[in-house]
């Protein structure tokens, strides 16, 4: 792997760690911390989910690697306090703190980015269950070619798509249906990446110009590395999988009609065609009239602008049945009350039909202009298989309550898509789970497909090394120091005596930075001091540590007011708030807690 010639172990890590020049202190300390959490000589797997959405996208996958012995590390850097940060080995990384946890074997992650780091294995799950919707970007090459000048690497990237120009950092991707493998093999025979295992499904064709461009494109990531050997694996989705297993285990009527469109977060090439900005209003109004016995629930994206979806708030605000769904990645609980879903181009629609075989209306107000390639990809051409296409609202309605009278018309057809076009259609994680130490000791599988050159080999050994026994045993001592650093401190808590108090807790923070209450203890002292300023650092690590503790967020927030930081200071007591709301506080220890704080 690059930049090592051997793994490391805890030491030598903890040195480049420390040694970085990139890294302010708290982000030094949180990259120490998760590498002090992880286990030498056992393999570790990091799941990467930048904000709120595609937390469901891995299904049970984390859960199986770790019946499997493989250390799962839940990573996020938007802060949303749900059941995937309330994990022990979750944690919120920002600024270059990525580029540091190269200790980790593979990173897994649901949308393409260039922030991983090198020494990693890296792997791109599409979030996407069935197929991909090849709409045209924007042609900058157009701009360019009238005024004679070469495309701008951003503007090379927009052509092209981030997709395709990060697509040389991954060693893995995984696919839950054969269109997407072609897609990926249109990106392979693009970067001139030959096919190893298997012979490309579909030659394509390209001109000098498009390979040129390619080129580029990988030339500018240089000098990260790029991956020699590339593979698909065809997998199935998860995600698709977890639904299909809650839809069999259900026994409560389905009641609601779910409006979820296609995202234009990085899309606005698709505005043309999807429904949100142009129908969007008209789309939940005709629906909560036509239909006033039934909840209406509008599921926008996650990530979506503000702006894009107040409109259709407004509308639905003058509605009884009207319901705003802000669950995001966490859609099981609203897909299990859906009856019936309208949906566009998002691939939502296929992800509930296939899972809960129950049917998807598909809007399509310019059905009659799709440009030819979208007329032929498996997303069109199969809607008709999970349900209808209508044009406009008054087709809509029809379309929903002929859904809604003859659901038994749609199940056998929507099973038999999924039987026939899903990879492991209910046993993707198991099976993924099962094929890990491919991925980890970088030998073929018989059934995947690669590309580029054949993997390497490098037997068992991880990226993390060392004596396990002595990793614990420090580990220990260092939550001793912290307790012994605690206890001494208590006895200097009245404020003429803090500054020595504060003497104490500052050394245990040097024994043992990652022992909650010491930091917690010490940014106390410090505001009691009127040191406020020095006080976030220690409070903000304590809140690093347990973000289910609503007193780390009130206090953190008082030291803000004193500094006059008003917006952050009402973030972290809106934090607390929602912790008080739902009756959490700390974050859990057991796996019975964990379940507890699931049904809060």
């Amino acid at each position: 792997m690059k930049s090592i010639e051997k793994p490391m172990n805890h030491d030598g890590w903890l040195q480049r760690i420390g040694a970085s020049r990139f890294l302010d202190p708290a982000s030094r300390w949180q990259a120490g911390r998760i590498l002090r959490d992880t286990p030498p000589n056992k393999r570790s797997v990091a799941i990467f989910c930048p904000t709120k959405s595609f937390r469901k996208l891995f299904g049970t996958i984390p859960e199986e690697l770790e019946t499997r012995g493989v250390h799962v590390i839940r990573l996020y850097c938007e802060r949303h306090l749900d059941d995937y940060e309330n994990h022990p080995h979750a944690y919120r990384v920002w600024g270059k703190i990525l580029d540091y946890l190269g200790f980790v074997d593979l990173f897994m992650v649901p949308t393409i980015m260039d922030s991983l780091p090198d020494e990693s294995r890296k792997m791109l799950m599409v979030h996407g269950s069935f197929g991909g919707i090849p709409f045209h970007t924007d042609k900058p090459e157009a701009h360019a070619a009238e005024t004679g000048r070469t495309l701008s690497d951003e503007e090379l990237i927009t052509k092209h798509t981030h997709m395709t120009a990060y697509w040389r950092l991954y060693d893995y991707v995984s696919v839950a249906t054969p269109e997407f493998v072609e897609s990926c093999e249109h990106a392979f025979q693009m970067y001139q990446q030959p096919a190893v295992s298997h012979p490309f499904t579909v030659n394509r064709p390209t001109n000098e110009q498009t390979l040129r461009e390619h080129k580029r494109l990988a030339d500018r990531l240089k000098p990260k590395r790029l991956a020699q050997s590339q593979c698909v694996i065809p997998l199935g989705y998860p995600s698709l999988d977890e639904g299909m297993h809650r839809a069999e285990a259900q026994t409560q009527p389905r009641e609601s009609i779910t409006y979820a469109p296609t995202p234009v977060v990085g899309k606005e090439h698709w505005k043309p065609f999807v429904s949100i900005h142009s129908h969007g209003s008209q789309i939940m109004e005709a629906l909560l009239r036509a239909f006033p016995e039934r909840p209406v629930v509008f599921k926008p994206y996650a990530d979506e602008q503000p702006e894009t979806i107040l409109p259709i708030l407004e509308i639905g605000s003058r509605y009884p049945n009207f319901v705003h769904d802000q669950s995001g990645g966490n859609y099981h609980d609203c897909y299990a009350k859906t009856a019936v879903m309208v949906s566009d181009f998002s691939s939502a629609a296929y992800t509930f039909s296939l899972a809960n075989q129950q049917p998807t209306i598909f809007f399509s107000h310019n059905e009659a202009n799709l440009p030819d390639s979208v007329k032929q990809c498996a997303f069109a051409r199969f809607r008709n298989e999970v349900g209808k296409v209508a044009t406009d609202c008054e087709e809509l309605v029809q379309a929903v309550r002929h859904a809604l009278e003859h659901p038994e018309l749609y199940r056998e057809k929507i099973r038999n898509t999924r039987e026939q076009a899903v990879f492991n259609p209910g046993r993707s994680a198991d099976y993924f789970a099962n094929s890990i130490n491919y991925i980890l000791n970088d030998e073929p599988h018989p059934d995947w497909r690669y590309y580029g050159t054949p993997p390497t080999p490098r037997g068992s050994h991880g990226n993390l090394e060392g004596n396990a026994t002595h990793w614990q045993q420090r580990t220990q001592h260092h939550m001793h120091l912290g307790d012994a650093a605690l206890e001494r401190s208590q006895e200097f808590l009245a404020p003429s005596t803090a500054t020595t108090a504060r003497d104490e807790l500052q050394q245990g923070f040097s024994e043992s930075p990652d022992h909650e209450g010491v930091v917690s203890a010490l940014g106390q002292l410090e505001m009691l001091l009127g040191r406020h300023a020095e006080s976030l650092s220690p409070l903000f690590l304590a809140v690093e540590l347990n973000p289910w503790d609503v007193g780390n967020h009130n206090r953190l927030a008082e030291a803000f007011d004193h500094l006059h930081m008003d917006g952050e200071a009402e973030a972290h007591r809106q934090l607390a708030r929602h912790l008080q709301g739902n009756g959490h506080n700390l974050k859990y220890n057991s796996p019975a807690q964990t379940n507890q704080l699931q049904t809060a």
